[in-house]
């Protein structure tokens, strides 16, 4: 009895033994990996600034040379050449220091830069060099946060990370029991560390070029692990390195894998973590702007990583983004290009399939044609393809019971873009033969509106509270409708709603219409109706857009650009639509628009994404989120 009971201990302690030590072992791996990453974040180069143009400069390191979008360099003029007094042998220069820029803009072979930092009356040349340092990097490392992450150490778990950090050969490390001491003398607390003034006694005390602050998240059923880099000369956050025990091919960082052929073709956005004033106007308590310099045309809501935390994903025309909000900004965890040819009109996201992790409901235009597709992130962090090639128009529209948020889809038409039947997709099996294929998207009932409706600038609600809905539309012309289901005209707007510059080309089957001469028509791409139900017993609040043509453009022309954009709140008051509130004008016109609750916050926000244009032509944009009642 005693031998099997001490056979039993032995097993059962192996057992835990065996178990801590691949727990360790994963963890361990995960420290490495995320100590490479950080080092590939700052990759040692140097080059020549080529032209300067006010606060810009434009340099000759591209994506080629490991530059991505919120890389630091310092800028130099190199000094006298000195040689030694006895065997002339050349020793080196003694560089004189001009000041910091910021990488906002890449490409393969060349950057844009934008000058953050001068010494006081020196003027940046073509001539002047760029560099990140090739001396090792001081790094200041408080005791990693381990949040609800019980199973580890933090102290330990921080010791690991520095010895990891210094085996790259790229860091030397500060660990917390010096950076206690340090701060101590000058009154600053750990939980401050990022503050400005913590941030100058780090450069200025310690000679501290970066601060890194570690935190371990569940997600799902996995360990997270977040470095968040923060420059000590500017207190700009540069990038930020996401891995996760179990996932060892972890999320992109904020910043693109300046390896990857793919990050070349493409600029990446800019999003300052702390948000920026609109320009010649401050913003509001409470509202963020994010800064991109491409332009983007689509926005969603959604959990998309199953944190139960809502993430901000965006859309250009070729490339996806999936940001989450931190409270203060906007950080990046994922961007893909949409592929070769791509023309993304519309963004969609919803968990349909209901694993706990949003779709990504992409409407992508390939030439001529629809060639959609729907992705979704997996537990360890890479993105999927679910379905692709798909010959439909997508929209989530929140309908049916509770407002649940349903999918609907409309094939491309034949004498217009929109005269096919809407029907709503759900995830199942197909037919007696889908239980062997496994379960897909598989349409279901239609949306019951009549057909030529667009499935843009549509939703469905229940205006007078009598539980049967009404077809809310902006159609072509910028004017808001109200049907009944039959599509009978209950009230027209007499005030311009709508507009839109988001346009695809589209040339009829069959013989053009007699009054079309031209059989390629170019067709807008409506946007958003948003209804946010009542809590005062009332009719429902709706959202609409309204953009505003420039002066320059024609009336009669539907290819006319906007230069101003708001979103404006209506209610049915039994005979019409009126007036609840309005966003003030913005700069650009808005390509899409977005409600829902970030970073896990109860309140709702609004999420506008505003394009602004030069001479017509798309070239930046920028987001807006605010709360709202």
């Amino acid at each position: 009895m005693w031998r099997r009971f001490c056979i039993l201990g032995f097993l059962l302690i192996t057992m835990v033994a065996s178990e801590a030590g691949s727990q360790e072992s994963a963890f361990t791996e995960v420290v490495y990996e995320a100590a490479r990453r950080l080092a590939e974040g700052f990759p040692k180069v140097e080059g020549f600034i080529v032209g300067v143009d006010g606060t810009k400069v434009l340099i000759d390191l591209g994506t080629k040379d490991g530059v991505y979008p919120g890389m630091e360099l310092q800028v130099f003029r190199e000094g006298e050449k000195y040689a030694h007094p006895i065997t002339g042998q050349p020793l080196g220069t003694l560089d004189k220091g001009l000041g910091i820029v910021r990488v906002v803009q890449v490409r393969d072979r060349y950057s844009v830069a934008e000058v953050i930092r001068r010494v006081e009356g020196v003027e940046l040349v073509p001539g002047d060099r760029a560099r990140v340092s090739g001396a090792r990097l001081l790094v200041a490392l408080p005791v990693v946060d381990p949040s609800t992450v019980k199973e580890v150490n933090p102290k330990s778990f921080t010791k690991d990370l520095a010895l990891a950090l210094a085996k790259t050969g790229r860091f030397e490390v500060i660990e917390d029991r010096q950076l206690r001491a340090s701060m101590m003398g000058e009154g600053i607390a750990m939980e401050n560390l990022a503050t400005p003034s913590a941030l100058k006694a780090l450069a200025e005390k310690l000679k501290v070029n970066l601060l890194v602050l570690g935190k371990l998240t569940t997600v799902g059923e996995d360990i997270s692990l977040d470095l968040d880099v923060i420059s000590t000369l500017t207190g700009n956050r540069l990038l930020l390195v996401t891995t996760r025990v179990g996932a060892l091919e972890p999320r992109p960082a904020a910043m693109p894998n300046p390896g990857s052929p793919a990050e070349a073709s493409a600029p990446a956005p800019v999003l300052p973590e702390a948000p920026s004033p609109v320009p010649a106007d401050p913003l509001p308590p409470g509202v963020f702007r994010a800064d991109f310099d491409i332009p983007l045309r689509a926005v969603a809501i959604a959990d998309v990583d199953g944190d139960r935390r809502e993430d901000l994903i965006f859309a250009s025309a070729d490339r996806l983004f999936v940001y989450t909000f931190t409270g203060q900004g906007f950080r990046l965890i994922w961007q893909q290009e949409a592929g070769p040819g791509a023309s993304i009109i519309g963004l969609d996201a919803a968990d349909i399939n209901g694993n706990g992790r949003a779709e990504l409901f992409v409407t992508n235009f390939l030439g001529d044609r629809l060639s959609s597709f729907v992705l979704e992130m997996t537990k360890k962090g890479q993105m999927e393809r679910l379905w692709e090639k798909v010959n439909l128009f997508f929209r989530v529209l929140p309908l049916g019971e509770g407002g649940a948020k349903q999918l609907y889809g409309q094939p491309f038409g034949v004498r217009s873009p929109f005269d096919q039947s809407i029907h709503r997709y759900s995830w199942g099996r197909k037919g007696i033969f889908g239980y062997l294929k496994g379960k897909q998207y598989v349409q279901g009932p239609p949306l019951g509106v009549p057909r030529g409706f667009s499935l843009y600038g549509l939703t469905l609600a229940d205006l007078n509270g009598d539980g049967r809905e009404e077809i809310l539309a902006v159609e072509t012309g910028d004017t808001f409708k109200v049907y009944d289901l039959n599509g009978r005209l209950l009230h027209e707007t007499s005030d311009g709603i709508g507009g839109s510059d988001t346009l695809v080309q589209f040339k009829p089957a069959g013989k053009p219409p007699s009054d079309t001469p031209d059989a390629t028509q170019a067709v807008p791409i409506q946007g958003r109706i948003l209804v946010r139900p009542s809590t005062d017993g009332l009719s429902p609040m709706i959202l609409v857009w309204h953009n505003m043509p420039s002066i320059n453009s024609l009336p009669q022309d539907i290819s006319r650009f906007h230069n101003k954009g708001k979103i404006v709140a209506l209610r049915w008051n039994g005979a019409g639509l009126e007036k609840l509130w309005e966003t003030r004008e913005l700069r650009g016109y808005i390509a899409d628009y977005a409600v829902g609750e970030l970073g896990g916050e109860r309140a709702q926000h609004l999420v506008i994404v505003v394009v602004q244009t030069d001479k017509g032509q798309p070239r930046s944009s920028y987001v807006l989120a605010f709360p709202i009642p």
